[in-house]
């Protein structure tokens, strides 16, 4: 899934996730919670 950190101060701001199911765009994911971007260099799974 192609996706871009914002950086600001040194620290990751927000992560942007882009779904693409069929060369169309089917889903964009942002996060900007400080709690769930503190463990970023985990790997988790989406879910809805």
């Amino acid at each position: 899934m192609p996706s871009s950190a914002r950086v600001s101060a040194a620290q990751v701001d927000t992560i942007v996730a882009v779904r693409i199911d069929d060369g169309l765009i089917t889903g964009l994911y942002a996060v900007r919670n400080p709690v769930e971007l503190a463990r970023i260099e985990q790997e988790t799974a989406l879910r809805r």
